[in-house]
């Protein structure tokens, strides 16, 4: 599986989406059931609309762009985050008339926070973390699934060894139950390297488990891009592991706003030891930047 990539291209309407207070559909109901037993699922009729009913779409790979895109989902709070989210990547499902509940997006992102911080604390070995974490959801589907994904396990024990031992099972039928039924293989020819295979998510949703299971099994941590702030994984081995952005265009975007920000502090009578300082650059570029900008003023 690590040598497959992610095929998956979603179509983003290029006028957005808005925010619509709309009716709970039975799909609704079906896909937040579980959750609103345990969780507050805020405004369900609450729901992600299409700006332009006909409008045109921008084909975007949003999983190509941003490998740690799992991350930034997982962290989605307030409706705004939602709207941002889905005007930059997509919907989660489909482009459909009634649109999107928030309050499924609101299910899938508490479920994929859970994951993380979950694995996070696994691999710290944090096991009396882990059982807290796993009392707070103690009634929820979470607990349920944990302690029947392992037969051999007690869940009236519910110690740091049970849940520790229980940490490969759970992850495993977390994401078996996000992509069931979900998940495709699709090949591209190369004359290099022959026929490649890709792994071809239905949608966003599953794309973005998809990600989070994978990144999840080859241990990837992940730092921010220092201008976009999106996560991308940290580098290892031969690889550069001072990666400070996730694109070329975010690498040229900060060296502009920095220059930008030299030549103000130098206008304003900074010296060159402290732009240098703030900017987060050599005294040598500083010189360049601001060498036509007289100190104090123009």
């Amino acid at each position: 599986m690590d040598q497959l990539s992610i095929d998956l291209k979603v179509p983003v309407p290029k006028s957005g989406f808005r925010l619509e207070k709309g009716r709970v559909l039975k799909s609704d109901i079906r896909m937040l059931n579980v959750w609103m037993a345990h969780h507050d699922p805020g405004d369900p009729t609450t729901r992600l609309i299409q700006a332009v009913k006909k409008d045109e779409f921008e084909i975007k790979e949003p999983l190509k762009e941003c490998p740690g895109l799992f991350r930034q989902f997982a962290q989605l709070e307030a409706p705004e985050d939602y709207l941002q989210f889905a005007n930059e990547n997509g919907p989660l499902l489909s482009l459909e008339r009634h649109g999107e509940s928030l309050g499924h997006w609101k299910a899938q992102t508490g479920q994929m926070a859970f994951l993380v911080r979950y694995h996070q604390l696994w691999e710290a070995g944090d096991g009396s973390s882990i059982v807290q974490l796993f009392r707070d959801w103690k009634k929820s589907d979470q607990a349920i699934t944990l302690f029947s994904s392992n037969p051999n396990l007690d869940p009236f024990a519910f110690g740091t060894k049970e849940v520790l031992e229980a940490a490969p099972y759970w992850t495993v039928k977390t994401v078996e139950k996000m992509l069931d039924g979900r998940l495709g293989v699709t090949s591209k020819y190369s004359p290099k390297r022959g026929f490649v295979p890709s792994l071809k998510p239905e949608d966003l949703l599953a794309g973005l488990w998809l990600q989070a299971w994978i990144a999840i099994r080859r241990n990837k941590e992940f730092d921010h891009c220092e201008n976009c702030f999106r996560f991308i994984p940290r580098s290892s081995g031969n690889a550069r592991s001072d990666k400070k952005f996730c694109s070329d265009a975010c690498r040229a975007s900060s060296y502009r706003r920095r220059k930008r920000q030299a030549r103000v502090l130098r206008s304003k009578g900074a010296s060159l030891n402290e732009i240098a300082r703030k900017v987060e650059s050599d005294l040598a570029t500083v010189k360049g930047w601001v060498k036509d900008v007289k100190k104090g003023g123009a």
